[in-house]
């Protein structure tokens, strides 16, 4: 009996020793379990913070710098596009020309080798590597905190490890739309656990040194994770060293712990003096936004995650107070415990994984582990942390045996710029655009830099003392970084000028170089830039400047011209019935002279003569558009109303037939007629087959079958100014309703007439964006300030400015033009060339003419585009809202481009930061490297990746 009984007995020892082996078991593969499920679930880079992190330590493998410039889209939201609503980026600091991540250092530090290893990874996971190896860094975080839990779990069995376990619980789901956010719990997780022990030992006076030096490095380390969490980590040090001192008067331990403490204090200052100029200054909206700069704004955002540090170490400290510290019960239920707290993990790590793919940041590189090689390296990390796993942990807090992953991770926040540089890789060399700001002067000598006390010699700008010189616009965005290049001789001072859409300085950098081989400066776009301009001044006695170039640095150029090309030549006519220009003649003189018409003895147009010149209108159009043909170029035509009609057989008033009274003797008019005549009560009433002088219908539908551009010079030829904004908006949209019915697409382009463009407020600018126009042409100082760029308008950023110059009958004129068409190449500019189409028989017009087609077209093959001006002008403007976010990826460049326009954008561009071979989504284009990339046609909303090889 006795001996069966002790059989049972054995038998339910034996049975409890199995189920607390497979209980042990299933507690140390959790880690492994939790690692498997968020690995396999993690949607890949997401915008905002976890970008943040992956391009700082991409920066610090490429190139030792925490700079990001050209990486600071992959920041930004989705909704960012260009102009006003690209002025936020989170997560962004700019200082000095150059940006950094907001957060500090240490995240991105310990992430970096991470990225390594992802280079190195290259060979099985392509070049995708690296954001595959960087998306792991989260999983095997996870895992960590599971394996830590589990095992103070098993060696302290404390109940009291409820609460510290709540407060990590309590960091994941309130950081489940913020990637970086879980990541940084993670790690003050990891610290906090082992920064707990040894605090209740330095309360109990064990162990003072050592453990005090490390207890404070461990306290000290989150103020290099973030700021919210590192005030207060900071805070509660300070209650605890008064604590203690009250308790224990140690002041030995103190200043150790003080000391360990000191570290990454002293390093993060390093930092912010490094990037920021002052110690003080976080990182945190820097130059960006000055009235968030206070800390207490950083703990209110970040208060979800700055609770988790505090409650971990109390609640820690007071689960292991006394007798508590050790679990007097059987060491089945500590395992049975720990195999809940895993439990408990997994199931929240799934639950993060899945509410990242859910947030409001847009996945830039998604996984798919679908691939086997992704499967089996899955496999085999989850098998190794399974193995690691099964080891048993560090007891008794921290011993320097077996501290091999804390010191790492200390050594890891505490590594010094000199040593990141021994592990990068030499920076690739910038992309030059060729002469995109060279040289000074065109090839017909006309200059294209502006000069002060300096000239041009050989191709070489020599500047006498104080001399500078001043580069044309350069197109911008925020973030793009640009290296200037320059030989010569002398002390140089290198000025980047940056301004806004409506070209308003919105900020400068400067650096003084030294006479030597080459000098160099580089800065990147601040926000708000739209345009860049380069400065250079005599800094001490004359210099000169010899092979000027502008360089792309780690960033992506989307240039505002299609197809490679580098420069933008509109033809544009006003072109008018003569019911326009012609009957309301003003007196003699002026550009557009060829036009006018004489006056009666009564003081009123002359009739006969504005027919005439109607007439040679109308052949003047069809000798253009025969010329066009030849060199398959599209040229705009601004159209009055009556070239939109057949005839007016019904007699037709339009606008109730008004009368202008400004149009008169004191604005320019040969008479007071028009003060006392409707402005339509010459119309013949007739057709076009009648009365072909004054309706012009046929000729344009045949121009606009040509696939010339037709565009509005109002319906009536008004005199602008001389009228009130209701009075223009009526006219415009009078002609709107005209050209619908002839079959018309809606135009955006606007020529004044009559020299009528000045002193106009903002009534009108919005008069013309209500009925849909966004670019207006024949605009004279002050409106226009810049004869080669595509401008705004001051008062109404809307409307953009195209500049232009009258193309009279006349040899001075035809030189002029021909130097203009030089200028515009060199200086990668716009503009346009017009005229009155019946000035183009005139005198020697059709050889002018003649001639200056041909000059255009042959320049051609400098990337000179010819287009309509609204096809110009519209490309540009959208061309600003082409998002692209340039990744750093194994041996090379990762780049997602989307069009964010409302146009269907042909023959983009890009512009890129090194020579390599590119791939359009997966295809290879071409088989030589190159420094540019042509698209595919995208439709609004359309995204493709291209793949920039090395």
């Amino acid at each position: 009996m006795l001996s069966i009984e002790s059989g049972a007995k054995g038998a339910t020892i034996a049975m409890g020793e199995s189920r607390s082996v497979l209980r042990k078991w299933v507690a140390r593969l959790l880690p492994a379990l939790v690692f498997l499920v968020y690995a396999i679930t993690v949607p890949g880079l997401l915008r905002g913070e976890s970008s943040g992190v992956y391009v700082t330590a991409a920066a610090l493998a490429e190139h030792g710098t925490f700079a990001i410039d050209g990486y600071i889209d992959a920041l930004a939201p989705t909704a960012a596009t260009a102009d006003a609503a690209r002025d936020t980026y989170p997560h962004v600091a700019y200082f000095a020309g150059h940006y950094s991540f907001s957060y500090p250092p240490g995240l991105a530090i310990v992430a970096l080798p991470f990225y390594l290893l992802g280079r190195l990874a290259a060979p099985l996971f392509g070049v995708d590597s690296t954001i595959i190896v960087f998306a792991l860094f989260g999983p095997l975080l996870a895992a960590l905190v599971s394996k830590r839990f589990v095992d103070l779990t098993e060696h302290y069995g404390s109940l009291g490890l409820v609460l510290p376990v709540a407060a990590a619980i309590f960091g994941l789901p309130q950081n489940r739309a913020q990637p970086l956010a879980f990541a940084i719990s993670m790690i003050v997780a990891l610290l906090a656990s082992w920064a707990a022990p040894l605090m209740a030992r330095l309360l109990r006076g064990e162990r003072r040194g050592a453990t005090a030096l490390v207890f404070g490095l461990l306290i000290g380390c989150p103020l290099l994770l973030d700021y919210g969490v590192g005030l207060l980590a900071t805070l509660l040090l300070a209650i605890f060293l008064a604590a203690f001192l009250w308790q224990r008067r140690d002041l030995h331990s103190a200043g150790a712990i003080l000391a360990g403490a000191a570290l990454p204090f002293l390093g993060l200052l390093t930092w912010q003096t490094a990037l920021f100029g002052l110690p003080w200054h976080t990182a945190f909206r820097v130059a960006l936004d000055p009235a968030e700069r206070h800390l207490w704004s950083l703990f209110r955002e970040e208060l979800h995650l700055t609770i988790v540090f505090p409650v971990l170490i109390v609640g820690t400290l007071a689960a292991q107070r006394g007798d508590s510290f050790q679990w007097r019960r059987d060491p089945g239920e500590r395992e049975t415990f720990a195999l809940g707290i895993g439990i408990v993990l997994l199931s929240l790590g799934l639950f993060v994984a899945i509410s990242l793919q859910l947030s409001q940041y847009t996945v830039l590189a998604p996984i798919n582990w679908r691939g086997l090689p992704e499967a089996l390296t899955l496999l085999v990390i989850t098998t190794l942390i399974a193995l690691a796993c099964s080891v048993h942990g560090w007891r008794g807090g921290l011993r320097w045996r077996r501290s091999a992953l804390p010191l790492a991770l200390i050594l890891a926040l505490l590594l010094p710029p000199p040593l990141i540089r021994a592990v990068s890789t030499a920076p690739a060399e910038a992309a030059v655009v060729a002469n995109y700001a060279a040289p000074f002067v065109t090839e017909s000598n006309q200059p294209v830099w502006t000069l002060d006390r300096g000239e041009v010699r050989d191709q070489v700008l020599r500047l006498s003392a104080g001399g500078s010189a001043v580069s044309p616009w350069i197109e911008a965005r925020p973030g793009v970084a640009y290296e200037f290049h320059a030989g010569g001789t002398g002390s140089l001072r290198i000025t980047f000028l940056w301004e806004d859409i409506t070209r308003t300085n919105v900020g400068s950098q400067s650096v003084t170089v030294r006479a030597t081989a080459t000098r160099v400066a580089r800065f990147a776009a601040p926000v708000g830039a739209a345009g860049l301009r380069l400065r250079l001044d005599a800094h001490d006695g004359a210099t000169t400047v010899a092979e000027p170039q502008l360089a792309l640095h780690d960033s992506v150029r989307v240039e505002p011209f299609p197809d490679g090309m580098r420069a933008a030549l509109a033809f544009s006519f006003d072109w008018e019935s003569a019911m326009g220009g012609l009957i309301h003649s003003r007196s003699a003189g002026g550009e557009g002279e060829g036009a006018m018409v004489g006056l009666r003895i009564d003081g009123g147009p002359s009739v006969a003569e504005a027919e005439a010149k109607a007439l040679r209108m109308r052949e003047g159009a069809q000798f253009l558009a025969d010329l066009f043909a030849r060199y398959g170029i599209r040229a705009t035509f601004y159209a009055t109303g009556y070239n939109l009609l057949d005839g007016n057989p019904a007699c037709q008033k339009f606008l109730d037939d008004p009368v202008y009274r400004n149009a008169n003797q004191s604005n320019g008019w040969g008479s007071d007629w028009w003060r006392t005549h409707p402005w339509y009560g010459d119309d013949p009433c007739a057709t076009e087959a009648t009365a072909p002088a004054w309706y012009f219908a046929s000729e344009t539908r045949a121009l606009a079958a040509a696939g010339h551009e037709i565009a509005s010079h109002t319906f009536g030829h008004l005199y602008v100014r001389g009228v009130s904004p209701e009075q223009l908006q009526a006219d415009l949209e009078l002609w709107n309703r005209a050209a619908q019915a002839l079959g018309l697409p809606p135009t955006r382009t606007f020529a004044f007439p009559w020299t009528s463009s000045n002193s106009l407020d903002a009534p009108f600018w919005a008069a013309f964006a209500r009925v849909g126009m966004t670019t207006l042409t024949r605009i004279y100082p002050p409106d226009l300030r810049h004869p080669y760029e595509l401008d705004r308008i001051t008062a109404d950023p809307r409307l953009v400015v195209f500049p232009d110059f009258y193309l009279a009958s006349n040899a001075a004129a035809l030189d002029q033009a021909l130097a203009r068409i030089d200028i515009t190449v060199a200086s990668r500019g716009y503009h346009s060339l017009w005229d009155h189409p019946n000035e183009a028989l005139e005198q020697n017009g059709q050889v002018i003419w003649q001639r200056v087609v041909d000059y255009a077209a042959a320049q051609r093959e400098r990337g000179l585009w010819i287009a309509p001006v609204s096809t110009i002008a519209d490309y540009g403007v959208a061309s600003r809202q082409i998002a692209v976010t340039p990744l750093p990826v194994a041996g090379g460049t990762r780049l997602l481009v989307e069009n964010r326009s409302a146009d269907r954008l042909v023959g983009v561009t890009l512009g890129l930061p090194t020579m390599g071979l590119v791939e359009i989504d997966g295809r290879q284009v071409g088989v030589a490297p190159t420094d540019t990339a042509i698209l595919p046609t995208l439709d609004p909303g359309a995204q493709v990746v291209v793949l920039v090889r090395r």
